[in-house]
This record gives C-alpha cells, structure tokens and sequence, in this order.
C-alpha cells in the first residue's frame, strides 16, 4: 500500500517537474513573440508621456547643449537618462532608422528605451532600470511557490487517497482471511468507493468459491455415505461365500454382489456425469430437433424399463422442430421419466406444448407426490425423499440434480409442483430461440 502511495506521488511529481523544465521552455520559446509584441505596445503607451515632457524639456536647446541639459535632467530623476549619438556603437542600422523615422525603440527587455529628440542627432535613453529578479527575489519567490504548491500536491493526494487506501486494505484483508480458510470473509466498502465494483466482483468470487466448497465437502460426505453401504454388502456377502458351500446360498450371495457392483458402478456414472455439468458451462452443442420423432424415441427406449406402468405421451400444439442439445437434453428427460417410473402406482405422462416462445415438457406421475416444502430440494445432489437404501427405490439422489444443470445450460427452468389429484409434477420451461 505504501509502495502505491509512494509511486503516484512521485509520478505527480515529476509531471510538475515536467510542467517546470520541460513545458515552460516551450511555452516561453514559442509565446515570447506575441508576449513582446503586446508588452512592447504597452509600455509604449506608457512612455509617450513621460517622452512627451522630456522632449518638451528640450525645446530651444542647440543639438551641442543637448548632452549638458541631459545630465542636469538626470538630477531629477531616479534612474538613468542620458543623451545617446545616433552615430554610436550602441545602436545597430535598423534601430538608427526606427530612431530617426521617430519611433520608440525598446530594448534589452523593457530594461532600456530610446526617443530622438526631434530633428536632432541625439536620442534620449531612459535605463537601464533594475532588474526586478534580482531586486525583489523572483527566483526565490518562484522556489518557495513550488515548493508550496508541490508540499499541497502531496497533501491533497493524501487526502484524496486515504479513502482508496483503506478500501484497498479492506479487499486484501478480505483476500488474506478468504485465502486462510475463512470462506464468509467479504470485503465491506462504501457505496461511493471506486473499489466497489473490485470489492463486489471479489465477493461474488468468494461466494462462488465458497459455494463450490461446501458443494464439494457435501458431495464427498454424500458419495462416502453412497459408497458405504454397498461396500459393506459386498463384503458381507463374500464373508457368507466364505462360510457356505451350499450352492444355493453361493448363488443368491453372488448375484447380490454383482447388484452392489452394478450399484457402484451406476454411483461412480453418475457421480462422472455431475462432475462433467457441473464444472463445464459450455458442454451444449444445440442442433435442429424432429419434435414428435424426439419425444417418441425418448419414450420408446423407456418403455422396456417400465415394466407393467404405462408412459403415455401428450403432444399438444407442440413445434414441428425446436433447438437443443440432443444427447443431454435426451438425458433430462429419460431422468424425469426414470424417476416417475421409479414411484408411480400406474402410470407416467408426459405433457408438451408450445407456449409463446418456449416449450414447456412436464412429466407426472401418480405416485405418493412430494411435500411442498420440499419442492425445492429435490434438485439439489444427493437429496432422496425416501431415506431407504433398498434396490425397488433406488438412484443416488442425483437425477434431479443433473436435470436443473443440463436444463440450465439451456436457458431454460425446471420446477417440481403438485398435479391435481395425487402424484407428482416436474416441468421444463425450454426457450425455442436457443
């Protein structure tokens, strides 16, 4: 934080000292010219009055006498005066003839001037005056003002910047405590902070990050709960393989076991599968889809599974083609109907219709149904309603979870609502403009 401080101070001040070195030459260089062109109108304007009683000093006086009444004008005056040859040295061929055409000449400066006296060979000099720099300490008085106006730089960008720098220390010791373990720290900046935007950013991080850990510890708790229990099956049934020989048994246990391992190996797919939609935003590839031939393909690979519980399938007003990623899309829907096979008395059926600009799927079945409030939950990993673990209920309480993310990828919504009568109703609100 010091080192930031640190280097935006010095960055202000070499651009003052820039400003000083660099840009003023430039602007004094290229501005002199029009600067001397105005300065020399104005003292112009200044001396013709000044000129004008000096000249009326003159009047009468031979052009011998005029270097004698000068210096006895000179008394009278707080600067110097003399009478100038417009023959002499002093003056180059262009001043002589703007002298001797009767203009003023200005030189060094506005330190000397020079006025013919009327048709004669001699020319008044006012100056040279002080220099002011000197005489009053400009440069000195140049050197306390910067100094000044760089000690104010610094204070006001301390000022200006005390608010950032605690923001800033708010979002790293946010980030420190984040990074240490602490996965609810959030950084807290007010509303008016340019690090709002930073600061909420990093808490829509964290909450994603702190999200997807607990996810992942509730996942890890999950899958070694789902793990266990076949595991020990599997390992009570080789212990009762040990200790028989009756063919009977050695068959009933063996089957058992290959349940358990095909228990395992539904998990581990599963598991795969949610890892895959979970992770992955971009694992859609969406295509043109048949509608009618889709549903009924989906039905019939089904149906087999289904046993003595009818699928009926109820397409209405439904599009002739709508877009989607067909495998996982395939795979929402056979979760739906797989898990409504799973608890329906009878049967299953499946609803589609196009409404307004979206095709709405929704598979009921008549089974026990779902309590309301835990319409919600069904959809996250893991979350079995029947807390048994027997084959007849079966699934790892993932299938509803998978759905909510293959729909999602899609754009669309699923939810889980009560049908009139009994049973149980989950419905996919799907965007046609995919």
């Amino acid at each position: 934080m010091k080192n930031i401080f640190i280097r935006f101070n010095l960055m202000v001040l070499f651009t003052l000292l820039i400003i000083k070195f660099a840009v003023n030459p430039v602007i004094e260089k290229y501005g002199v010219k029009v600067i001397d062109k105005q300065l020399n109108q104005h003292y112009g304007e200044l001396l013709k009055g000044p000129y004008f009683l000096i000249m009326h000093y003159y009047e009468g006086v031979s052009s011998e006498n005029i270097p004698e009444k000068t210096r006895e004008l000179q008394k009278e005056f707080g600067f110097p005066v003399n009478a100038v040859s417009l023959t002499s040295e002093e003056l180059t061929g262009p001043e002589k003839k703007d002298l001797e055409q009767g203009k003023l000449l200005i030189r060094d400066e506005w330190k000397l001037y020079y006025q013919r006296v009327g048709h004669t060979k001699w020319a008044i000099k006012l100056g040279p005056f002080k220099d002011l720099d000197k005489g009053f300490g400009i440069w000195r008085f140049n050197t306390i003002l910067w100094g000044v106006l760089i000690c104010l730089v610094f204070l006001i960008s301390l000022i200006s910047a005390y608010p950032f720098w605690k923001n800033l220390k708010e979002v790293m010791h946010a980030a420190e405590h984040f990074g240490e373990g602490n996965f609810s720290a959030r950084a807290e900046v007010s509303k008016r902070s340019p690090l709002k935007q930073v600061a909420e950013t990093f808490n829509q991080m964290a909450s994603r990050i702190g999200g997807l850990i607990q996810s992942q510890k509730l996942l890890i708790n999950a899958v070694s709960h789902e793990l266990r229990t076949p595991i020990s099956r599997v390992r009570f049934g080789m212990e009762m393989l040990e200790n028989t020989e009756d063919r009977t048994r050695i068959k009933k246990y063996a089957s058992g076991i290959m349940d358990d391992l095909d228990d395992l190996e539904s998990l581990v797919s599963e598991l795969l599968a949610y890892a895959v939609f979970d992770r992955k935003k971009d694992f859609l590839n969406p295509e043109r889809i048949d509608t009618v031939r889709w549903f009924n393909d989906v039905v019939a690979k089904l149906e087999p599974l289904a046993g003595e519980k009818k699928i009926e399938l109820d397409l209405f007003r439904v599009p002739s083609h709508f877009r989607a990623d067909a495998k996982f899309f395939s795979r929402a829907l056979e979760n739906l109907i797989l898990n409504g096979i799973r608890y329906a008395r009878s049967k299953v059926t499946i609803n589609a219709e196009e409404t307004g600009s979206q095709l709405r799927i929704s598979v009921t079945d008549d089974g026990p149904g779902i309590p309301v409030d835990d319409m919600e939950i069904i959809f996250d990993p893991f979350v079995r309603l029947d807390e048994s673990r027997n084959r007849e209920s079966g699934g790892v309480g993932l299938g509803l979870a998978i759905v909510r993310q293959i729909v999602s990828g899609h754009r669309g919504r699923v939810w889980a609502e009560q049908p009139k009568g009994k049973g149980a109703c989950v419905t996919i609100l799907l965007p046609l403009d995919l």
